[in-house]
This record gives structure tokens, C-alpha cells and sequence, in this order.
């Protein structure tokens, strides 16, 4: 789909002796360069292996989302004006015609990254959906992923024109498995640290005010994205109004019952930011009602 993660970075605090100050990733033209062309290698080496009969090599699969997921992405882009038939499933199609078109649209860009299902790791070949591939794998970053490592020794033996190797699947699916373990909790300890220097950060400023935009939402509540920092905080439901809540899944907002008074997707907001158990957790500035810059009640 050619989408990429909007990405978190920390940079030197100015006169804080050890802080981190967290900032969005600049996303160059360069760094699109360097992943078509990994991209490129990738699925070369991972025909190449699929055609030696795969061996011992370790390939990269990811399903198209269900079609439960399609419906929900259509009913969320047609409640922003971004689909004309709500009711119609998304093709995989008209999910890359929306990709196209969504450089300058954050809202559509993170409603499609959501959609999407876990790419995961798997000892014989199957279809990429994300990036339109019947084949892939992972082979270029052999020091920081050992998936990486599995696929360029089983690359060595086909090019030294060796007999493929006649591995075990019941082997191959374990190692598989045990990688998606690994990648998953490498992710987790990547968002606790993350989170530290998030906190570190934030807990000068509770009595700041900062602008954020409402994305996703619930009956529990909000999340807040802060402009300046990317970082993404909690707005319970229990610091908004007192009212009813639900969730007006046509228009992507969360109204109250009684006043009315509206919360869609992408509305700027006003907010200080806090700590809960569950990470940062952002209240309204002012209250009761929200701070609205552009497509908000």
C-alpha cells in the first residue's frame, strides 16, 4: 500500500543534562528510496528460494485484512466524507487507490494502517497483501533480525549449487513461531522504553497545555495524539462531561445523548497531559467543552 507508521524519535533535551525530548521521525525522500530497494532484493531472494523448494528458509506472510475489517474500514471512511458506499466491502483494490491519495490525509492513512492484519514469519512461502507480492521475506538486516540471518545462509547453499536442503516443516514452523514470539516482545520492550522517555518528558509539564487531535474512540473514552510530540495520551470518559457517550460510527465521532456536544476523528483539542497506570493520560483544556480548530462540534 505504500502507507509507513507516522515514527517517534528523541533527540538531546537543551539544558536537561541526560533528557530526551520526543519528536516526529522527518520522513525523507531517501528513506522511500532505500525501502523500494530493500524491498526489491527481498522479493528476489525470496523467489529464488521458493523456487530452490524454500529449505531451511524463513518467508514473510501477510494476509489480506478479513472482510469484517474491510466493512468497519468502509463505514469509518464513509463516516469522514472519504467513501462514497458504506455499506460496500473495501477490495484490496480500492484500499491501494486510497493509499495513493492520502499523503495529506492523516485520517485515512491511520484508518488503513489499522485495517491491516500482523505480518508474521512462516517456513514456507505465501502471499504479502501489503505489498502485493506472492512472495517475500526478510533478508537484509541479517544482524539485527535473525530471521534475516536464516534466509541469507539458506541464499548461500542454493548459489553454492548445493542440494536444497530437506528440512523438517514441523522444525521450520516452530522457528517460526518462536521468531513471531521474539518479534512481538522486541516491539513491547521498544514501546516501554519509549514510554520512559515519553514520561520523562511529560512529567515537567502537566501544567502545560498542548494541542492534540482526537483518533480513535470508544465508550471508555478518547485517544489524543499531541501534535508537537506524536506521543499519544488517553482521554477517559470520566474526565469528559457528564453525559451519555456512544459512539457514532457513521460520522466517526463520540456524541453525547443529552447535549449533544461531539467528538469526531480528527478534531484539535486543547489538553494537559497527565500519568495513569496505563501510560499518559491527557484531560481537556478548557473544560467542559473541546478546544475545536477544523472539523469538529
Amino acid at each position: 500500500l505504500g502507507l509507513a507508521a507516522r515514527e517517534i524519535t528523541f533527540v538531546p533535551e537543551p539544558g536537561a543534562p541526560g533528557g530526551f525530548r520526543p519528536c516526529r521521525r522527518p520522513r525523507l525522500r531517501t528513506h522511500g528510496v532505500i525501502e523500494r530497494l530493500m524491498v526489491a532484493v527481498n522479493a528476489v531472494i525470496a523467489r529464488c528460494l521458493s523456487d530452490a523448494g524454500g529449505g531451511t528458509a524463513m518467508f514473510r506472510h501477510h494476509p489480506l485484512p478479513s472482510p469484517h475489517r474491510r466493512r468497519g474500514l468502509a463505514r469509518a471512511l464513509a463516516g469522514l466524507g472519504r467513501w462514497a458506499d458504506s455499506e460496500r466491502t473495501l477490495t484490496w483494490a480500492d484500499m491501494t487507490a486510497l493509499a495513493r491519495g492520502s499523503d495529506d490525509d492523516p485520517a485515512v492513512q491511520a484508518l488503513l494502517l489499522r485495517a491491516q492484519a500482523r505480518a508474521t514469519y512462516a517456513a514456507v512461502p505465501g502471499r504479502h497483501a501489503g505489498l502485493g507480492l506472492k512472495v517475500y521475506t526478510h533478508a537484509t538486516s541479517p544482524i539485527r533480525r535473525y530471521a534475516d540471518l536464516v534466509v541469507q545462509r539458506a541464499l548461500f547453499h542454493v548459489l553454492a549449487g548445493l542440494a536444497p536442503v530437506d528440512a523438517d516443516r514441523s522444525d521450520g514452523a516452530a522457528l517460526a513461531a518462536h521468531l513471531n514470539a521474539r518479534e512481538r516482545a522486541g516491539q513491547d520492550a521498544m514501546r516501554a522504553l519509549a514510554d520512559r522517555h515519553i514520561f520523562a518528558y511529560l512529567r515537567d509539564k502537566t501544567d502545560t497545555t498542548l494541542t492534540g487531535s482526537i483518533g480513535s474512540m470508544s465508550v471508555l473514552g478518547l485517544s489524543v495524539e499531541l501534535c508537537e510530540t506524536g506521543v499519544t495520551g488517553v482521554l477517559p470518559s470520566s474526565a469528559l462531561p457528564s453525559d451519555s457517550w456512544t459512539i457514532d460510527e457513521r460520522h466517526q465521532r463520540l456524541i453525547a445523548r443529552s447535549s449533544g456536544v461531539s467528538f469526531p476523528w480528527g478534531t484539535r483539542v486543547h489538553v494537559r497531559p497527565g500519568f495513569g497506570s496505563g501510560g499518559c493520560v491527557v484531560t481537556l483544556v478548557p473544560a467542559p467543552g473541546p478546544f475545536v480548530e477544523a472539523g469538529g462540534s
